[in-house]
Protein backbone atom coordinates (compact mmCIF):
# COMPACT_ATOMS: atom_id res chain seq x y z
CA UNK A 1 0.00 0.00 0.00
CA UNK A 2 2.57 2.51 0.58
CA UNK A 3 5.06 1.65 -2.27
CA UNK A 4 1.71 2.33 -4.62
CA UNK A 5 0.89 5.53 -2.52
CA UNK A 6 4.80 6.69 -3.45
CA UNK A 7 4.12 6.02 -6.68
CA UNK A 8 1.67 7.71 -7.44
CA UNK A 9 2.96 10.51 -5.85
CA UNK A 10 6.29 10.43 -7.95
CA UNK A 11 3.52 10.08 -10.92
CA UNK A 12 1.77 13.60 -9.97
CA UNK A 13 5.13 15.60 -9.21
CA UNK A 14 6.11 14.28 -12.40
CA UNK A 15 2.80 15.56 -14.40
CA UNK A 16 3.27 18.93 -12.05
CA UNK A 17 6.78 19.47 -13.31
CA UNK A 18 5.82 18.88 -16.62
CA UNK A 19 2.77 21.25 -16.21
CA UNK A 20 5.00 23.64 -14.72
CA UNK A 21 7.31 23.54 -17.62
CA UNK A 22 4.74 24.06 -20.23
CA UNK A 23 3.40 27.13 -18.66
CA UNK A 24 6.27 29.09 -17.58
CA UNK A 25 7.78 28.71 -21.57
CA UNK A 26 4.35 29.64 -22.84
CA UNK A 27 3.38 32.69 -20.09
CA UNK A 28 3.58 35.24 -23.08
CA UNK A 29 1.28 33.26 -24.99
CA UNK A 30 -0.75 32.85 -22.16
CA UNK A 31 -0.82 36.37 -21.51
CA UNK A 32 -1.72 37.44 -25.13
CA UNK A 33 -5.01 34.85 -24.89
CA UNK A 34 -6.09 36.24 -21.27
CA UNK A 35 -5.30 40.09 -22.72
CA UNK A 36 -7.43 39.54 -26.15
CA UNK A 37 -10.34 38.27 -23.83
CA UNK A 38 -9.97 41.11 -21.43
CA UNK A 39 -9.91 43.43 -24.10
CA UNK A 40 -12.81 41.84 -26.01
CA UNK A 41 -14.95 42.21 -22.85
CA UNK A 42 -14.26 45.82 -21.92
CA UNK A 43 -14.61 46.60 -25.76
CA UNK A 44 -18.37 44.99 -25.48
CA UNK A 45 -18.90 46.59 -22.25
CA UNK A 46 -18.06 49.72 -23.69
CA UNK A 47 -20.48 49.54 -26.91
CA UNK A 48 -23.42 48.14 -25.57
CA UNK A 49 -23.27 51.32 -22.77
CA UNK A 50 -22.81 53.47 -25.56
CA UNK A 51 -26.15 52.05 -27.32
CA UNK A 52 -28.05 52.25 -24.21
CA UNK A 53 -26.65 56.25 -24.20
CA UNK A 54 -28.42 56.19 -27.21
CA UNK A 55 -31.53 54.91 -25.98
CA UNK A 56 -31.33 57.40 -22.80
CA UNK A 57 -30.82 60.60 -25.04
CA UNK A 58 -33.07 60.50 -28.04
CA UNK A 59 -35.86 59.36 -25.61
CA UNK A 60 -38.22 58.03 -28.92
CA UNK A 61 -38.32 54.80 -30.50
CA UNK A 62 -36.52 55.39 -33.44
CA UNK A 63 -33.79 55.68 -30.87
CA UNK A 64 -34.60 52.60 -28.70
CA UNK A 65 -35.09 50.51 -31.91
CA UNK A 66 -31.77 51.94 -33.21
CA UNK A 67 -30.09 50.96 -29.92
CA UNK A 68 -31.60 47.48 -29.45
CA UNK A 69 -30.73 46.46 -32.93
CA UNK A 70 -27.24 47.87 -32.69
CA UNK A 71 -26.65 46.07 -29.12
CA UNK A 72 -28.21 42.79 -30.92
CA UNK A 73 -25.40 43.00 -33.56
CA UNK A 74 -22.86 44.16 -31.12
CA UNK A 75 -23.71 40.71 -29.18
CA UNK A 76 -23.72 38.48 -32.46
CA UNK A 77 -20.44 40.10 -33.88
CA UNK A 78 -18.21 40.27 -31.14
CA UNK A 79 -19.62 36.66 -30.25
CA UNK A 80 -18.18 35.44 -33.45
CA UNK A 81 -15.42 37.06 -33.61
CA UNK A 82 -14.28 36.15 -29.92
CA UNK A 83 -14.84 32.80 -30.72
CA UNK A 84 -12.75 32.57 -33.72
CA UNK A 85 -9.74 34.54 -32.78
CA UNK A 86 -10.14 32.67 -28.91
CA UNK A 87 -10.75 29.78 -31.01
CA UNK A 88 -7.28 29.71 -33.01
CA UNK A 89 -5.18 31.01 -29.66
CA UNK A 90 -6.86 28.21 -28.27
CA UNK A 91 -5.68 25.52 -30.83
CA UNK A 92 -2.28 27.42 -30.91
CA UNK A 93 -2.05 26.62 -27.11
CA UNK A 94 -3.04 23.11 -27.44
CA UNK A 95 0.13 22.80 -30.74
CA UNK A 96 2.76 23.90 -28.64
CA UNK A 97 1.40 21.34 -25.55
CA UNK A 98 1.54 18.79 -28.28
CA UNK A 99 5.29 19.78 -29.51
CA UNK A 100 6.35 19.48 -25.62
CA UNK A 101 5.01 16.12 -25.23
CA UNK A 102 6.57 14.97 -28.14
CA UNK A 103 10.21 16.74 -27.73
CA UNK A 104 10.27 17.30 -24.55
CA UNK A 105 10.68 21.53 -25.36
CA UNK A 106 9.31 23.94 -26.83
CA UNK A 107 10.13 26.51 -29.58
CA UNK A 108 11.97 29.39 -27.78
CA UNK A 109 10.95 31.62 -30.25
CA UNK A 110 8.45 32.19 -32.67
CA UNK A 111 5.75 30.31 -30.62
CA UNK A 112 2.88 32.42 -32.85
CA UNK A 113 3.85 31.52 -35.96
CA UNK A 114 4.87 28.18 -35.20
CA UNK A 115 1.10 27.41 -33.39
CA UNK A 116 -0.61 29.50 -36.41
CA UNK A 117 1.68 27.31 -38.86
CA UNK A 118 0.77 24.30 -37.17
CA UNK A 119 -2.84 24.75 -36.92
CA UNK A 120 -3.70 25.74 -40.35
CA UNK A 121 -1.47 23.42 -41.33
CA UNK A 122 -2.98 20.32 -39.72
CA UNK A 123 -6.89 21.40 -39.90
CA UNK A 124 -7.26 22.73 -43.35
CA UNK A 125 -8.77 26.34 -42.18
CA UNK A 126 -10.05 28.03 -39.45
CA UNK A 127 -13.60 27.44 -40.54
CA UNK A 128 -13.31 23.95 -40.83
CA UNK A 129 -11.26 23.60 -37.48
CA UNK A 130 -14.41 25.31 -35.93
CA UNK A 131 -17.15 22.94 -37.44
CA UNK A 132 -14.74 20.38 -36.08
CA UNK A 133 -14.62 22.42 -32.29
CA UNK A 134 -18.45 22.93 -32.34
CA UNK A 135 -19.14 18.74 -33.46
CA UNK A 136 -17.17 18.05 -30.44
CA UNK A 137 -18.43 20.27 -28.44
CA UNK A 138 -22.05 19.28 -29.29
CA UNK A 139 -21.11 15.58 -28.95
CA UNK A 140 -19.69 15.80 -25.78
CA UNK A 141 -22.72 17.68 -24.33
CA UNK A 142 -25.41 15.37 -25.93
CA UNK A 143 -23.55 12.56 -23.83
CA UNK A 144 -23.31 14.71 -20.96
CA UNK A 145 -27.05 15.40 -20.72
CA UNK A 146 -27.63 11.33 -20.88
CA UNK A 147 -25.77 10.78 -17.98
CA UNK A 148 -26.82 13.61 -15.81
CA UNK A 149 -30.33 12.46 -17.20
CA UNK A 150 -30.02 8.97 -15.89
CA UNK A 151 -28.56 10.12 -12.50
CA UNK A 152 -31.46 12.50 -11.88
CA UNK A 153 -32.89 9.88 -9.75
CA UNK A 154 -30.86 11.56 -6.76
CA UNK A 155 -33.06 14.36 -6.81
CA UNK A 156 -35.65 12.22 -5.48
CA UNK A 157 -33.04 11.38 -2.25
CA UNK A 158 -31.93 12.94 1.21
CA UNK A 159 -29.42 15.99 0.09
CA UNK A 160 -29.45 14.63 -3.48
CA UNK A 161 -29.89 17.56 -5.47
CA UNK A 162 -26.22 18.81 -3.83
CA UNK A 163 -24.97 15.45 -4.73
CA UNK A 164 -26.16 15.78 -8.78
CA UNK A 165 -24.66 19.29 -8.45
CA UNK A 166 -21.07 17.69 -7.30
CA UNK A 167 -21.93 15.15 -10.64
CA UNK A 168 -22.64 18.22 -13.25
CA UNK A 169 -19.52 19.70 -11.77
CA UNK A 170 -17.32 16.91 -11.97
CA UNK A 171 -18.83 15.85 -15.32
CA UNK A 172 -18.18 19.19 -16.55
CA UNK A 173 -14.81 19.45 -15.27
CA UNK A 174 -14.06 16.03 -16.64
CA UNK A 175 -15.17 17.04 -20.39
CA UNK A 176 -13.78 20.97 -20.73
CA UNK A 177 -11.06 19.81 -22.13
CA UNK A 178 -12.13 17.21 -24.44
CA UNK A 179 -11.96 19.28 -27.55
CA UNK A 180 -8.50 20.20 -26.95
CA UNK A 181 -7.92 16.47 -26.28
CA UNK A 182 -8.81 15.32 -29.32
CA UNK A 183 -7.27 18.21 -31.17
CA UNK A 184 -4.28 17.42 -29.60
CA UNK A 185 -4.88 13.61 -31.02
CA UNK A 186 -5.12 15.00 -34.46
CA UNK A 187 -2.07 16.85 -34.21
CA UNK A 188 -0.06 14.31 -32.74
CA UNK A 189 -1.13 11.75 -35.92
CA UNK A 190 -0.05 14.72 -38.30
CA UNK A 191 1.52 11.96 -40.69
CA UNK A 192 -1.56 9.48 -40.62
CA UNK A 193 -3.53 8.75 -43.73
CA UNK A 194 -6.30 9.43 -42.02
CA UNK A 195 -8.90 12.18 -42.22
CA UNK A 196 -8.98 15.13 -39.58
CA UNK A 197 -12.84 13.52 -38.58
CA UNK A 198 -11.66 10.07 -38.57
CA UNK A 199 -9.16 11.20 -35.88
CA UNK A 200 -11.62 13.01 -34.17
CA UNK A 201 -13.70 10.48 -34.08
CA UNK A 202 -11.40 8.25 -32.75
CA UNK A 203 -9.94 10.50 -30.27
CA UNK A 204 -13.40 10.92 -28.36
CA UNK A 205 -13.23 7.18 -28.09
CA UNK A 206 -10.24 6.93 -26.94
CA UNK A 207 -11.37 9.74 -24.50
CA UNK A 208 -13.92 7.81 -22.65
CA UNK A 209 -11.96 4.44 -22.88
CA UNK A 210 -9.59 6.57 -20.74
CA UNK A 211 -12.27 7.93 -18.47
CA UNK A 212 -10.37 6.30 -15.22
CA UNK A 213 -7.25 7.95 -15.19
CA UNK A 214 -9.09 11.40 -16.63
CA UNK A 215 -11.47 11.06 -14.45
CA UNK A 216 -8.44 11.46 -11.95
CA UNK A 217 -7.58 14.60 -13.05
CA UNK A 218 -10.85 16.04 -13.88
CA UNK A 219 -11.64 15.26 -9.56
CA UNK A 220 -7.76 17.46 -9.09
CA UNK A 221 -9.96 20.39 -11.63
CA UNK A 222 -12.67 20.71 -10.10
CA UNK A 223 -11.05 21.31 -6.56
CA UNK A 224 -9.13 23.69 -7.78
CA UNK A 225 -11.84 25.66 -9.64
CA UNK A 226 -13.78 25.53 -6.37
CA UNK A 227 -10.86 26.76 -4.23
CA UNK A 228 -9.86 29.80 -6.94
CA UNK A 229 -13.62 30.82 -8.20
CA UNK A 230 -15.79 30.34 -4.92
CA UNK A 231 -13.23 30.11 -1.97
CA UNK A 232 -10.52 32.38 -2.69
CA UNK A 233 -13.60 34.91 -3.55
CA UNK A 234 -15.68 34.85 -0.64
CA UNK A 235 -12.09 34.68 1.71
CA UNK A 236 -11.26 38.28 -0.26
CA UNK A 237 -14.56 39.07 0.01
CA UNK A 238 -15.03 38.86 3.47
CA UNK A 239 -11.51 40.17 4.16
CA UNK A 240 -12.59 43.36 2.20
CA UNK A 241 -15.98 44.23 4.22
CA UNK A 242 -13.90 43.85 7.48
CA UNK A 243 -11.77 46.00 6.52
CA UNK A 244 -13.10 48.74 4.55
CA UNK A 245 -16.63 48.60 6.05
CA UNK A 246 -20.60 47.11 4.25
CA UNK A 247 -21.45 50.72 3.61
CA UNK A 248 -18.46 51.94 2.59
CA UNK A 249 -18.45 52.92 -1.67
CA UNK A 250 -14.86 51.68 -1.09
CA UNK A 251 -15.36 48.13 -0.89
CA UNK A 252 -17.57 47.88 -3.69
CA UNK A 253 -14.47 48.96 -5.39
CA UNK A 254 -12.09 46.51 -3.49
CA UNK A 255 -14.06 43.86 -3.91
CA UNK A 256 -14.80 44.49 -7.86
CA UNK A 257 -10.93 44.57 -8.12
CA UNK A 258 -10.22 41.66 -5.99
CA UNK A 259 -12.66 39.84 -8.48
CA UNK A 260 -10.51 41.00 -11.27
CA UNK A 261 -7.72 39.06 -9.75
CA UNK A 262 -9.22 36.23 -9.01
CA UNK A 263 -10.43 35.89 -13.36
CA UNK A 264 -6.38 36.91 -14.21
CA UNK A 265 -5.15 33.88 -11.65
CA UNK A 266 -8.07 31.83 -13.29
CA UNK A 267 -7.21 32.99 -16.85
CA UNK A 268 -3.47 32.77 -16.43
CA UNK A 269 -2.46 30.37 -14.45
CA UNK A 270 -5.50 28.17 -13.81
CA UNK A 271 -7.09 27.12 -16.81
CA UNK A 272 -3.41 27.07 -19.18
CA UNK A 273 -2.02 24.68 -16.17
CA UNK A 274 -5.62 22.71 -16.34
CA UNK A 275 -5.52 22.79 -19.91
CA UNK A 276 -2.11 21.04 -20.14
CA UNK A 277 -2.62 18.80 -17.37
CA UNK A 278 -5.74 17.25 -19.05
CA UNK A 279 -4.22 17.05 -22.35
CA UNK A 280 -0.96 15.49 -21.23
CA UNK A 281 -3.31 12.87 -19.04
CA UNK A 282 -5.24 11.89 -22.14
CA UNK A 283 -1.78 11.34 -23.75
CA UNK A 284 -0.33 9.22 -21.20
CA UNK A 285 -3.52 7.02 -21.38
CA UNK A 286 -4.18 6.34 -24.90
CA UNK A 287 -0.36 4.89 -25.38
CA UNK A 288 -0.64 1.62 -26.10
CA UNK A 289 -4.68 1.51 -27.19
CA UNK A 290 -7.19 1.41 -30.22
CA UNK A 291 -10.48 2.93 -30.72
CA UNK A 292 -12.88 0.79 -29.10
CA UNK A 293 -15.69 -0.02 -31.68
CA UNK A 294 -18.08 -1.06 -29.15
CA UNK A 295 -17.90 1.47 -27.10
CA UNK A 296 -18.17 4.05 -30.17
CA UNK A 297 -21.45 2.07 -31.07
CA UNK A 298 -22.78 2.67 -27.28
CA UNK A 299 -21.62 6.97 -27.52
CA UNK A 300 -23.50 7.28 -31.15
CA UNK A 301 -26.44 5.64 -29.49
CA UNK A 302 -26.72 8.93 -27.38
CA UNK A 303 -25.20 11.62 -29.69
CA UNK A 304 -26.02 12.75 -33.02
CA UNK A 305 -23.46 14.95 -33.49
CA UNK A 306 -20.66 11.78 -33.00
CA UNK A 307 -22.57 10.10 -35.46
CA UNK A 308 -22.45 13.26 -37.84
CA UNK A 309 -18.63 13.24 -37.04
CA UNK A 310 -18.79 9.36 -37.77
CA UNK A 311 -20.48 9.78 -41.13
CA UNK A 312 -17.70 12.64 -42.19
CA UNK A 313 -14.92 10.14 -40.99
CA UNK A 314 -16.13 8.11 -43.96
CA UNK A 315 -16.31 10.53 -46.52
CA UNK A 316 -13.39 11.47 -48.80
CA UNK A 317 -11.02 13.98 -47.14
CA UNK A 318 -11.24 17.46 -48.31
CA UNK A 319 -8.17 18.66 -47.09
CA UNK A 320 -5.59 16.51 -46.16
CA UNK A 321 -4.19 16.33 -42.74
CA UNK A 322 -0.23 17.38 -43.40
CA UNK A 323 1.93 18.84 -41.20
CA UNK A 324 1.90 22.70 -40.78
CA UNK A 325 5.59 23.49 -40.14
CA UNK A 326 5.88 24.61 -43.82
CA UNK A 327 3.48 26.11 -44.58
CA UNK A 328 4.23 30.02 -45.23
CA UNK A 329 1.06 31.36 -43.89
Amino acid sequence: MFCMATKKVKEVRVIFKRVKDIWSKTFGFTIVRAAWSLVYGLVKILLILLFLWLIVKTKNVAGLIIGLIGIGIVLGISKLFHRYIGYMLKLGYVALIVEYQQTGSLPKEGQFAYAKNKVIGNLGSSSIAALLDQLISGAVNQVTNFLVRAMSFLEKLPGGNFVLSLVKMFLKAATTFIDESVMSYIFINTKSDKSKWKLAYEGIVLYGQSWKEIAKTAASASLITILVRYVLAFILGIIAISSIGFGSVAVYIVIGLMLLVIYAIEDIVVEPMLTASMILTYQDAIKEKTPSTALADKLSKFSSKLRKISQKADEPEEVPVTGGAGLGV
